[in-house]
């Protein structure tokens, strides 16, 4: 099995099979091997957990830097039902954190903002710019997912060609989620996608 990497909001209830499974390859008892076609992987494969788990079991425990960088646990199904266990090198790679919140400290505030636009200005000049100290791609790549609010880039950097940019607008729709969060208690520092949904309209 070859594992891939991708990143999520942590209101997600699934994970993305297609996206986190590259290829499924059986050997049998007689030593050949049997390549499992794309389209059977979400038959075959099973997530343990979810996104929204993930990120929760971390949430519980930090206080600051609060996202999930890891691993997540899968297992396979055979024809007859049977559930094998895959060893934890083959599970893929997953970053989640809470949308909006650049800092990673697990809240929207007028800093998550406010750092995105600084991005957008610096980029804006033809400056290099980056949310974190750059050690880290995935880091960077997850980091840049939750502050694209609107189109929700998972490239890690601006795709000017498909308009899936960090913008102003994102920086102003993060305040404007803080600002909705702070003053109405209809809303939870959880938001869900339907939340977000209203905050880009506005």
């Amino acid at each position: 099995m070859v594992a891939g990497e991708d990143v999520y909001f942590s209101y997600a209830e699934e994970y993305d099979v297609t996206a986190l499974i590259e290829s499924v390859t059986l050997t049998l008892t007689d030593g050949s091997t049997v390549e499992i076609d794309e389209a059977d992987f979400a038959t075959v494969i099973t997530f343990l957990s979810t996104p929204a788990k993930d990120y929760e079991s971390v949430a519980e425990v930090q206080t600051e830097d609060v996202y999930y960088l890891g691993t997540t646990a899968i297992v396979y199904t055979d024809a007859d039902g049977n559930t094998l266990e895959i060893d934890e090198s083959q599970y893929p790679t997953v970053g989640v954190a809470l949308k909006g919140d650049v800092n990673l400290n697990g809240q929207l505030d007028n800093l998550d903002g406010y750092v995105t636009k600084v991005y957008f200005s610096e980029l804006n000049v033809d400056n290099t710019a980056t949310f974190t100290d750059g050690d880290d791609a995935f880091l960077e790549k997850l980091v840049y997912f939750v502050a694209d609010v609107d189109t929700e880039s998972k490239n890690g950097e601006n795709d000017i060609e498909n308009g899936l940019v960090i913008s102003a607008q994102d920086g102003y729709h993060i305040q404007i989620a803080f600002a909705e969060i702070s003053a109405d208690d209809n809303y939870s520092v959880f938001l869900s996608a339907e939340d977000w949904k209203e905050i880009l309209a506005i």
